[in-house]
């Protein structure tokens, strides 16, 4: 379905551009017409268009309000409602920055958005920011691209740089979302980075990508992942930051024009046969073919798959580490030193996210673990998204598979050697007054805790990991062999399928629930890495 989320009357539509010379496409019946039409045309071939810009018009680019006496701009959006709406659906706002009697800020010129300027800025400004909001109350689950293309680009200094944020968001009746755009110094709710939020009145707000870095001309492309159908209220806010961390001096500057988000649409797989139920299970079964994948393409099939989704932890996921070929997903880890929010990390790793949900069912993989050892750990799972703020659960997971984790054993007192497979489960339980427990395996073993030493290393050869979940158990299987189970007490919720390859000892240790990169370790050596995967299968039994 090809949307249209720019508001009528909020902007004037450009003559030359197909996402924005048709009205409204909220009706379903005339969104179909539309794609259908836009398809015989070519413009759908591999993609639908969820917003595009080019600045040929002015399309209502307004100034933030601001700065006050502490130098803070800010833009609000909001429900109809919210009477916050300072910025519509299509629209673009910009910090405002007073020095002398000039007032900077974005600005339009030539058929392009200018982020900038050449004139040096005092030393306490962090960042300001420029920013568009799309309304994504009718998106479809899914993966998609958000690019523009970038000229004229200059960052002076090593302490000046460029960003793109994107972020997702919803709000109630009333709610609605206020963006600082502009500030001084860092304070311990607002990263040197990016941009302050608040919310009132119901909304919400939760970052999908953050500190994405613009180094350069040309083409700028990222991909992203939308794992919940829209519903009434549902925002996309794209967000371009100049940052400047100290000294006297000029911002970053650049053009940004042609901004597109488009929803990437899979072109099918070779197709090939699979078995009709689950290794070493009696039954009948169903195959979930939302699920399955044989990774028998040239490329990730993006119907299924988010292989960008915000990155956490001691290291950080890169889409070009997730990659097919010879009917196998290869997802590597490389030696690769970064920064993410002002933390300095080391390695970047890949995974794959599906963008649908379930619970109960048959997970099956067929894979083999990585070469390096210890360092890293290739793993099969499930988790829930994170987004419950009411309720006794509030996120829960479950490890089908975690190879070569090499953790203490208790009994022992020793790491585990590669032979040891783990098949855990975590756990965040909220008590009468909201207070936030987390269950893990090391602290709650009885509850979260499996174990199975094999015969053989997971590096030499493939091997088929399962596990069925049902709402009274949940139960491990290896080659078919049952090899665990533990009664389902809370591990009812809605959950993403995962496949990925994580860090672990020595190059990363835990600091109370937080896993934290070990710099004195960060090496080269023994990397890159890579796990192997044959396919995916998820079954439900008949």
């Amino acid at each position: 379905m090809l949307l249209d989320f720019l508001s009528a009357g909020s902007l004037q539509r450009k003559r030359d551009s197909p996402a924005t010379q048709f009205p409204s496409l909220m009706n379903p019946f005339f969104s179909l017409i539309t794609y259908l039409a836009l398809a015989k045309a070519g413009f759908c071939s591999n993609s639908a268009i969820l917003f595009s810009e080019n600045f040929d018009t002015n399309p209502g680019y307004i100034s933030a309000d601001g700065p006050n006496a502490n130098n803070i701009s800010s833009i609000s959006f909001g429900a109809a409602g919210s009477k916050a709406p300072l910025i519509l659906p299509g629209q673009f706002g910009g910090t405002g920055q007073y020095l002398s009697n000039t007032r900077i800020h974005g600005t339009l010129a030539d058929g392009h958005l200018t982020l900038g300027s050449d004139q040096v800025i005092h030393d306490k400004s962090r960042n300001r920011s420029t920013v568009t909001f799309i309304d994504t109350s009718t998106a479809q689950v899914g993966q998609y691209r958000a690019e523009f293309d970038v000229a004229e680009f200059s960052s002076p200094g090593k302490n000046t740089a460029l960003y793109f944020h994107l972020y997702e968001g919803g709000s109630t009746e009333n709610g609605y979302i206020n963006l600082r755009l502009t500030h001084q110094a860092p304070s311990p709710q607002i990263s040197p980075s990016l941009p302050g939020i608040t919310t009132g009145k119901g909304a919400t707000i939760g970052r999908i990508l953050i500190d994405q870095p613009i180094s350069k001309n040309g083409k700028f492309s990222l991909n992203f992942g939308i794992s919940e159908a829209g519903k009434p209220g549902d925002f996309l806010a794209l967000v371009w930051t100049q940052l400047k961390r100290g000294s006297s001096a000029p911002m970053p500057s650049m053009t940004i024009d042609n901004i597109k988000v488009t929803k990437l649409l899979h072109a099918p797989a070779s197709k090939s046969a699979v078995s009709v139920k689950p290794v070493g299970q009696e039954g009948s079964w169903n195959l979930l073919t939302e699920f399955s994948d044989e990774f028998n393409g040239d490329q990730i099939n993006p119907g299924k798959w988010n292989n960008n989704p915000a990155s956490w932890g001691a290291w950080s996921w890169e889409e070009k580490n997730t990659t097919q070929k010879d009917g196998n997903l290869s997802i590597q880890m490389t030696y690769a030193p970064h920064s993410r929010n002002g933390t300095p990390l080391f390695y970047k790793s890949g995974i794959l996210r599906s963008h649908s949900q379930m619970t109960y069912g048959y997970y099956e993989t067929r894979m083999r673990g990585c070469q390096l050892f210890p360092g890293a750990c290739p793993a099969f799972w499930s988790y829930s998204d994170g987004k419950k703020y009411t309720g006794e659960v509030r996120y829960c997971e479950i490890d089908f598979v975690e190879l070569q984790m090499h953790e203490i054993e208790k009994h022992t007192g020793k790491r585990a050697p590669v032979e040891v497979i783990d098949m855990n489960l975590h756990l965040k339980l909220a008590d009468e007054k909201g207070n936030i427990e987390w269950k893990r395996p090391n602290s709650h073993p009885e509850l979260c805790a499996n174990k199975w030493t094999a015969p053989w290393d997971p590096r030499d050869d493939f091997h088929v990991y399962g596990c069925e979940v049902t709402p009274e158990t949940i139960t491990w299987y290896i080659d078919g062999k049952k090899v665990a189970e533990k009664p389902n007490t809370y591990w009812h919720e809605p959950m993403n399928l995962t496949l990925s390859l994580g860090l672990r000892h020595p190059h990363l240790g835990w600091v109370g629930q937080e896993m934290k990169p070990n710099p004195p370790n960060a090496t080269e050596d023994g990397f890159p890495t890579s796990m192997e995967v044959d396919y995916v299968r998820v079954w439900k039994k008949k």
